[in-house]
């Protein structure tokens, strides 16, 4: 899985996403080209409902698996998927401002 298609919500998303496998782990990856604004408690979800079901202040943690505190806000970075999670049962990859329920956006992953 893969692709650019970054849906916005409150911030523009940019760059590449793909879901790898290495060493029998699992990541969601965001390539070399990914930029979004800088912001505060921003986190990498995988959630269950599709981006166009996802408001943009809405609370992702209730049904979303936590990935981790993003990385960087500019360049690859990986975040590793629990190896328990079933990948089919989520719907998109989300970027989200706990703090203060921002969904910055994300993207689906069918």
């Amino acid at each position: 899985m893969s692709g650019t298609n970054w849906v916005s919500k409150t911030y523009n998303i940019n760059g590449h996403w793909s879901i790898e496998s290495k060493d029998d782990k699992r990541y969601v990856v965001f390539g070399d080209d990914f930029s979004t604004p800088r912001g505060p408690d921003v986190k990498v979800f995988l959630s269950q409902k599709r981006m166009e079901d996802i408001h943009k202040r809405e609370s992702v943690d209730i049904d979303g698996l936590f990935l981790g505190e993003i990385a960087t806000f500019k360049g690859m970075q990986s975040y590793e998927i629990p190896t328990e999670a079933v990948l089919e049962d989520y719907e998109s990859i989300v970027i989200h401002c706990k703090a203060y329920s921002v969904v910055w956006g994300g993207t689906n992953l069918k």
